[in-house]
């Protein structure tokens, strides 16, 4: 598969657009938007690379009718060579929430429908939904949500995450949030701290190798492995990132090509990892922007 150009003039940059981080926090540009590109000129081009992919731009598409412009927050993701997605939804009102999870789960009924549902009134503040370009053409049921809470015993900023299914709710994933510079010293003492990592004061050198950080720097204990998110990064580490992980190449050319048209924004990266054999092993990685 090939992106055929040009781009929809709905993915242009305008001066009004607001614009956010993965967790929707705002921010200011960062350059002139003048002729830019949205974040999900990304998503798109990335949907252009699978024969399914107008099934993915097609949700995006409702879910902005529904929800408007900027409320949906995509995740790219890749592991052992494949892409998949996973769509975000915040709403920090909680108990008088606008974007509840059924009122998503009913956008998305056209394409996926799904018998899931929890009570309005549980404090999650965000939630999120793998979406398959394949399944959504198949019209295949969304059969597990992901599900997050704060966590207000912590002295950081942290969360909690919960994987929902029709037997219920299980405990994923712990998230540590940290400001990259002033929380230096206890970012790098979180990272070592993990049950998995052997050399961990190495293993943390890579991982916080300046070039790969962004102004935030999240932490994750998960099931199967430890994640380290880069948040708010600028569109050429971006490009480096997925260059080095090796995403499909005509999508690094894509954003290469493009990368004054990102200068604007920031994105979020995400590396999944575990020690296998004693060396550093990269399960997943991803990139995040909104639409």
């Amino acid at each position: 598969m090939t992106i055929a150009e040009p781009l929809p003039a709905a993915l242009a940059a305008e001066a009004g657009d607001q614009l956010a981080d993965f967790c929707l926090w705002p921010y200011e540009p960062l350059a002139p938007a003048a002729k830019g590109l949205r974040s999900e000129a990304v998503l798109w081009a990335a949907a252009q690379l699978d024969p399914a992919g107008g099934a993915l731009t097609e949700v995006i598409r409702a879910l902005q009718d529904e929800l408007g412009r900027g409320q949906t927050v995509w995740g790219i993701k890749q592991a052992d060579g494949r892409l998949s997605y996973e769509l975000y939804f915040y709403d920090y009102a909680r108990a008088e929430r606008r974007v509840s999870l059924q009122r998503v789960l009913g956008c998305l009924a056209p394409f996926a429908p799904s018998r899931l549902s929890i009570p309005d009134e549980r404090p999650y503040f965000m939630f999120s939904i793998d979406i398959e370009p394949q399944g959504l053409a198949a019209r295949r049921p969304i059969d597990e949500v992901n599900l997050y809470f704060g966590n207000p015993s912590s002295d950081l900023s942290s969360g909690l995450s919960y994987r929902l299914t029709a037997d219920g709710l299980e405990f994923a994933n712990l998230y540590h949030f940290f400001h990259t510079r002033e929380d230096a010293e206890a970012l790098r003492r979180k990272l070592i701290t993990s049950a998995r990592l052997d050399e961990a004061e190495g293993v943390a050198d890579r991982l916080l190798d300046p070039p790969k950080l962004g102004v935030v720097t999240v932490i994750a204990n998960k099931r199967h492995s430890d994640g380290i998110y880069y948040s708010r990064v600028r569109a050429q580490q971006m490009a480096r990132f997925i260059a080095d992980h090796h995403y499909p190449p005509p999508l690094v050319s894509f954003v290469q090509a493009h990368l004054n048209r990102f200068a604007h924004l920031y994105f979020d990266l995400g590396v999944d990892y575990a020690m296998v054999d004693g060396r550093l092993e990269v399960r997943k990685t991803a990139v995040y922007g909104f639409a």
